[in-house]
């Protein structure tokens, strides 16, 4: 590994919110949408299926950047939040 592999690693495991240090502590639709390059219906869609949690003050919707980081780690590790699927044992399926 090279001197700033090592860095970002040791960054990440102290920090994980630092992935988007350049924004705000609290997202809009459309700085959610720049951050992920998406567009307005796929954000809104993302909020809506529970996919990245969120705040509603009144009629607007906020999202806290650690929701935002919180889903980027779910979307790489694939643990279900991303996707918008539970993840259930076997017993918990009916057939």
């Amino acid at each position: 590994m090279t001197k700033i592999e090592l860095h970002y690693n040791n960054e990440r495991n102290e920090n994980q919110g630092s992935m988007f240090e350049d924004y705000p502590d609290v997202l809009t639709i459309s700085e959610l949408q720049i951050a992920l390059g998406i567009g307005r219906s796929m954000a809104y869609r993302l909020i809506r299926n529970g996919n990245i949690r969120h705040l509603r003050i009144g009629k607007n919707i906020k999202i806290p950047r650690r929701y935002l980081v919180e889903y980027i780690h779910a979307a790489c590790y694939n643990t279900g939040i991303a996707t918008g699927k539970s993840v259930q044992s076997e017993e918990g399926v009916k057939s």
